[in-house]
């Protein structure tokens, strides 16, 4: 695999703490993409205007997160690690107060599937042109619109999407389904004669709310 991988930091400096922001842009020939999202609190995927992958990190508290990069099996895998040397009691509560403080905006390719991976933290996606997979515990998931296929596992949280021509099975034991305007207790399927893409659901306690632009 042939990477070329640029990387610069910017310090900005305000009257109340220090941000820090990096950046990394990989040239990958995968065609599947893995993301970490543990320690963040927002991942953003948005469409890429070129061949390459551009991760945009920022990161409330400086040198507390180092972007890395590894290929398995053919599988591209991103994850943000807390840079920390060593444990201790006032480490542990520092990982705790800083959590929820770090974003990360990734520009990808179209036509790649996406796999996200975390616990608290909310995947927001700019109508990304590929497939996403999305298993987190608690969180924010908006899709805006939906160009492909899509399954999202998550424990708690809240769902909005917009569909076109997307087969639908949805999960909700203990949240609320919304379909248009229209609720539905527990699930909701739609299954279309010619379509093979598909939006899935499922959750224990998720309130889940799509447009569908086609309900037959």
């Amino acid at each position: 695999m042939k990477k070329k991988v640029l990387l610069f930091f910017l310090l900005l400096i305000n009257a109340t703490f220090s941000q820090e922001v990096l950046i990394k842009t990989i040239e990958v020939n995968t065609n599947e993409l893995e993301l970490d999202a543990f320690g963040l609190d927002e991942i953003k995927i948005v469409n890429s205007t070129s061949n390459n992958i551009e991760i945009t990190l920022l990161d409330e508290n400086p040198n507390t997160h180092t972007i890395t990069t590894k290929q398995e099996f053919g599988v591209f895998k991103i994850g943000f690690e807390l840079a920390f040397i060593e444990e201790s009691t006032v480490f542990r509560k520092f990982i705790t107060k800083r959590l929820n403080r770090a974003s990360v905006l990734i520009k990808v390719p179209k036509n790649k599937t996406i796999t996200v991976h975390g616990e608290h933290v909310d995947v927001i996606s700019k109508s990304y042109q590929g497939n996403l997979k999305i298993y987190i515990d608690k969180g924010l998931v908006n899709l805006h619109k939906v160009q492909a296929n899509v399954d999202i596992t998550l424990f708690q949280g809240n769902v909005f999407a917009e569909l076109t021509n997307s087969n639908i099975d949805l999960l909700s034991r203990n949240g609320t389904i919304k379909v248009n305007t229209i609720f539905f207790k527990k699930s909701y399927q739609k299954v279309l004669k010619n379509s093979l893409k598909y939006f899935k659901v499922n959750s224990i306690k998720a309130n889940v709310s799509l447009l569908d632009n086609k309900l037959n």
